[in-house]
């Protein structure tokens, strides 16, 4: 079991890594107005994951035993980091600048063509990034919990399998991953067509904020499997449209610092996602059932 856990808190560490190297890549090396694409596209391979392991888990651990699962996944994870290295261009190798401008709503570098220091930043900054850090934390309660017990929900309540709870449990993610991509391109599209930027990362964040609430609110009434599904792939969907709002608009206005800032509030909505699991343990424990978790997670 310590190996287990000490696995795991590895594992944790070096993912954690992830989110803030790859808003910095695209900070650094792609053109402003392709930014919510590209960020949509890494993560719709990030969803695409999580729905290919639960779809997979479930089957492999029923058929040859749950070290499989640790063995298949790191060999996929080893093998695609080798071959991303390989691909990538030398330019993004050494860290070549994107040529886009910079807007007027950008925090500028400073003379020495370094990130200017925090407290640098202009006073109107400081509480949308304040606001930008408590939207990251709310989008990881709800992120973290469905990671962690769709399946146990599944199968507890709705009565699924260990591998049908798989299987079911994968299908909000893969609509996750489409409406990951498809956010990040509609987001450029109405900025190409003459929208405000902000007024499109606005957009983005209704729906990744009302969408999923509705869905959770709706979701203890469910009484067939069909429609918990069906609001689990909403709940999810939506959420993921905050790819082309949170996301893209701290490349938006702080692209030299996308990557730094990212780091700082994923590391608040690690913990509010720790938080989160605790939280659900205990309602589900005290009380036998979801119903709970998912009014509160829809009002935070």
């Amino acid at each position: 079991v310590a190996v287990i856990v000490a696995a795991r808190v590895l594992f944790g560490a070096a993912s954690g890594c992830v989110m803030p190297a790859s808003a910095a890549a695209v900070a650094l090396s792609v053109p402003a107005e392709r930014r919510s694409s590209s960020l949509s596209l890494i993560f719709t391979f990030f969803n695409c994951g999580s729905a290919f392991g639960l779809l997979l888990a479930g089957s492999l651990i029923q058929t040859v035993g749950w070290k499989a699962v640790f063995l298949a996944f790191g060999a996929v994870g080893v093998a695609w980091s080798a071959i991303g290295l390989a691909a990538l261009p030398e330019s993004a190798k050494k860290g070549a600048k994107s040529s886009s401008d910079v807007r007027p709503t950008e925090v500028r570098e400073g003379d020495d063509g370094r990130p200017a220091g925090w407290l640098s930043l202009p006073g109107w900054m400081y509480p949308q990034l304040s606001a930008l850090a408590w939207c990251h934390v709310c989008i990881n309660w709800g992120f973290f919990i469905l990671q962690s017990w769709l399946p146990v929900y599944l199968a507890k309540e709705l009565g699924f399998s260990l591998g049908g709870s798989g299987l079911a449990s994968a299908l909000p993610w893969f609509l996750t991953a489409a409406c990951s991509l498809s956010s990040g391109q509609v987001a450029d599209v109405l900025i190409a067509g003459g929208w405000e930027r902000w007024k499109v990362r606005r957009l983005m964040m209704n729906i990744a904020t009302i969408g999923p609430a509705t869905a959770l609110m709706l979701l203890p009434a469910a009484r067939w499997p069909v429609v918990a599904v069906f609001l689990l792939a909403v709940m999810l969907g939506t959420q993921a449209v905050s790819i082309a709002g949170y996301h893209s608009y701290l490349q938006d206005v702080l692209p030299s610092r996308a990557g730094s800032f990212l780091g700082m509030t994923n590391t608040l909505g690690v913990i509010a996602g720790v938080v989160a699991n605790l939280f659900v343990g205990s309602v589900v424990e005290t009380t036998g059932g979801f119903r709970l978790v998912f009014l509160v997670t829809a009002l935070v």
